[in-house]
């Protein structure tokens, strides 16, 4: 599956999962990332508003993502970009 953009590769692997919670979700979304080419590497996991969250970096072509990943709202977001 080709995107055009990082981005759309995240909400793509977000939406794909977005049945599933918790760790099955982070696990689902990392492994969908890891079988589109994109490497997740873990930066930092904690618990934020009562809610497990978990920072990855990913490298691409284009530079370096940092994602986060809310474990119970099953919610993927790019909070890092190349360009910032």
């Amino acid at each position: 599956m080709d995107f055009d953009s990082f981005e759309q590769a995240v909400d793509y692997a977000e939406g794909e999962h977005e049945d599933l919670d918790g760790r099955e979700f982070e696990a689902s979304v990392r492994e969908s990332l890891s079988a589109m080419g994109f490497d997740t590497r873990l930066l930092a996991d904690g618990e934020l508003d009562g809610e497990i969250v978990n920072n990855y970096e990913v490298e691409t072509d284009e530079g370096s993502y940092r994602i986060e990943v809310r474990r119970d709202s099953s919610e993927v977001e790019i909070y890092s970009t190349p360009e910032a």
